[in-house]
């Protein structure tokens, strides 16, 4: 089952069936945001469920929300932006972060997945400063990281790890 979204607003759950019958009528758009369970993160849903036709591209200056309400970019300039950038394009997945964190965090791989270089580098350079010791520190708190991760929603990993970019917990 499929969980659709449009301008902030959960449409439902609907089956793959549901979802081809919903595009052919227009009740879905290409534009509209799918997720369901298992998936790291909201996807477009032309990424799922390609068009026989182009989508159309955005107009100019009109602005564009990702599944929870929040406005992506308001012009083409910024669009471009994003899309030039692999930072606009990046998606991190809680389930692989809360992995590393598990098994890898005495080296802070999760830091690093996240893109938290400065907090992955600061926590290498405590365990070597320390001679090793400082993994005592650092691994008990990559555990609870990780399962911190793992069992939280995938919206409030999103708005929290993803967005918010929260390096500590």
């Amino acid at each position: 089952m499929w969980h659709l979204a449009r301008n902030g607003e959960e449409l439902g759950e609907f089956s793959e069936a549901g979802i081809a019958r919903g595009l052919q009528s227009g009740r879905f758009l290409q534009t509209d945001w799918i997720w369901q369970y298992g998936m790291a993160d909201w996807v477009l849903v032309s990424s799922i469920f390609p068009s026989e036709k182009p989508a159309p591209l955005p107009t100019p200056n009109a602005a564009v929300s990702n599944p929870y309400g929040e406005t992506l970019y308001s012009d083409a300039s910024t669009l471009s932006t994003i899309f030039s950038s692999d930072e606009g394009l990046r998606l991190s997945s809680k389930t692989i972060a809360g992995i590393l964190a598990l098994l890898g965090g005495w080296l802070s791989l999760h830091k690093f997945y996240l893109g938290y270089v400065g907090t992955g580098l600061l926590s290498l350079a405590f365990c070597l400063l320390t001679c090793g010791l400082g993994v005592l520190i650092i691994y008990p708190i990559s555990l609870a990281e990780g399962l911190i991760y793992l069992t939280m929603s995938n919206n409030s990993f999103y708005q929290s790890h993803v967005i918010g970019r929260k390096s500590w917990f």
